[in-house]
C-alpha cells in the first residue's frame, strides 16, 4: 500500500475526477452537484473546503510535478493552483492534512515533512 501512496501517478497514469454531491432531505439521497475530470488528487491528500474562499483544496499532479489546486465548491472548476518546484516525493502529502493560512499560504502534513508554502513562489 505504502508503496503506492508514494509511487502514484509515477507508475502508472492516477485515475482522474472529483466530484461533488449534495444530500436531498426530500428524497433522502445524494444528488450529484459537479465533476471535474481533470483533478487526480495522486497523493491521496484529504481535501478541504474553506467557508471563507468557497472552495474546495486538494492535490493534484500535472506531468509528475506536484501542486495543489483550489476547485470552486459551487461550480468544480480550477480557480487558483500552487504550482511546487519539482517532482521531489517531499510534496506528497501522504494523506496529511493542509490548512490554509490567512495571508493565502498553505500548511502541509506529510509523512516527510511539514512545509509552508508562501503564495505566489510555489516553495
Amino acid at each position: 500500500m505504502w508503496g503506492n501512496v508514494m509511487a502514484a501517478g509515477l507508475t502508472r497514469p492516477a485515475p482522474l475526477g472529483v466530484q461533488k454531491f449534495t444530500w436531498n432531505p426530500e428524497t433522502h439521497a445524494f444528488v450529484k452537484g459537479w465533476t471535474n475530470k481533470e483533478i487526480d488528487n495522486a497523493d491521496q491528500n484529504v481535501p478541504m473546503v474553506s467557508a471563507k474562499t468557497g472552495m474546495l483544496y486538494l492535490a493534484h499532479k500535472v506531468s509528475g510535478d506536484y501542486q495543489y489546486v483550489g476547485l470552486d465548491w459551487h461550480t468544480g472548476e480550477v480557480k487558483t493552483r500552487w504550482l511546487f518546484p519539482d517532482e521531489g516525493r517531499v510534496w506528497n502529502s501522504l494523506y496529511g492534512g493542509m490548512a490554509l493560512l490567512e495571508d493565502g499560504d498553505l500548511i502541509l502534513g506529510a509523512a516527510l515533512a511539514i512545509k509552508r508554502v508562501n503564495v505566489g513562489d510555489g516553495k
